[in-house]
């Protein structure tokens, strides 16, 4: 042999080897995929057990490869099957990661969707519709991303939720409020470019606002009364009902239902705030006796409130009774009335540290 033959065979030697591990590399992404779930699981394990690292590492998986460990996980390919401890971990795991992306990425929407749908999925997995755990976790993440002001995200949340559970009257509930939030003004119409959030904005009152907010409180009625029709021992929902109902115009069915709450709750900062709205109501309705009434009663229920000395107050002295105006006021400001504290600060959003907290106890429940 030659050395030209000789270099001829060494070179379709090592073009026959290059074809045998490209035909290898192609007959394997069956392995790949099994490869690649496992690692996932291990993910998932790791943030079960309360490493604070996995949830960098979800996010940090491709897309293409998240829709492969899917495949695999919900297939027939042989292996232990996930256990619904295991599928809630996962959704919680991707909760976790959207919130992440929030901080991380604010403006990359895709990211943030296939993560919340990838939570999503898992949690309807893990669970039947009936599971309380489901309405919970809509109800906490929802309120998450609006305590982080991305209202829009918790808006579509919320729809989906809609959806896939009809009638969940926790669902419904959260849904109201969510509407109510935008309605009062904080977040109309001024999204921050993303498609994800909204700019703080005060609503002005032309006649395109008025229409949006008459449309968002419509639909709060709606999903409350919905929400009502099916846990009628809800009490939030009724305060928000009627809250609601009067900020329509609608003062008087809205004081029945605010009426139905002081009668029923024993939670006084909840009866406050059913007294207060109520003393809007009438005065709206021009029954400043009543609405006098009604502030006194909020007072008399949470002593240590502000806002309703403060309408009283204003109340008094447009009726011309200026001595016991001035004296309402005295009592707040000399401290008569304890230390500052608002039910009204926290009815249309949580204290610092709630809408964690919520998300701690799902998370406390998915580990072993």
């Amino acid at each position: 042999m030659n050395f030209s033959s000789g270099l001829i065979l060494t070179w379709c030697a090592a073009v026959c080897l290059h074809l045998g591990a490209v035909t290898r590399v192609q007959k394997d992404p069956v392995s790949d995929d099994l490869a690649r779930a496992i690692s996932y699981r291990e993910v998932v394990a790791r943030y079960r057990g309360g490493d604070a690292d996995a949830v960098a590492a979800a996010i940090a998986i491709p897309r293409g490869h998240l829709e492969s460990i899917v495949k695999v996980i919900f297939s027939n390919v042989p292996g232990r099957k996930w256990t619904a401890d295991e599928l809630r971990g996962s959704a919680m795991l991707h909760t976790d990661a959207a919130l992440r992306v929030l901080e991380l990425h604010p403006k990359d929407a895709e990211l943030l969707e296939r993560h919340l749908s990838l939570a999503r999925h898992m949690l309807h997995a893990s669970s039947p519709l009936d599971d309380p755990f489901v309405p919970r976790w809509y109800y906490s993440a929802s309120l998450a991303f609006c305590d982080r002001s991305y209202v829009r995200v918790a808006e579509t949340l919320l729809a989906r939720g809609r959806t896939t559970v009809p009638g969940e009257p926790t669902i419904l509930f959260a849904s109201a409020m969510v509407a109510e939030i935008v309605a009062g003004g904080h977040f109309i119409a001024m999204p921050d470019g993303s498609g994800i959030g909204f700019h703080s904005s005060v609503a002005n009152d032309t006649a395109r606002s008025v229409q949006e907010r008459a449309a968002l409180f419509n639909d709060a009625v709606r999903w409350l009364g919905q929400a009502l029709e099916r846990n009628d021992a809800m009490l939030m929902a009724r305060l928000h009902l009627g809250r609601v109902e009067t900020l329509l115009g609608r003062e008087k069915d809205g004081l029945v239902q605010l009426e139905r709450v002081l009668r029923e709750t024993t939670d006084v900062a909840t009866a406050y705030l059913a007294a207060l709205f109520s003393g809007a109501a009438h005065e709206r309705l021009r029954r400043p006796d009543a609405a006098e009434v009604a502030y006194r009663q909020a007072i008399a229920r949470f002593p240590v409130g502000q806002a309703a000395y403060v309408a009283l107050s204003e109340l008094l002295q447009r009726s011309g009774k200026t001595d016991e105006s001035r004296e309402v006021l005295n009592r707040l400001l000399d401290g008569t009335a304890g230390s500052p504290r608002e039910p009204w600060w926290w009815y249309l959003s949580d204290p610092p540290g709630v809408a964690n907290e919520r998300l701690a106890e799902l998370r406390r429940e998915v580990r072993p």
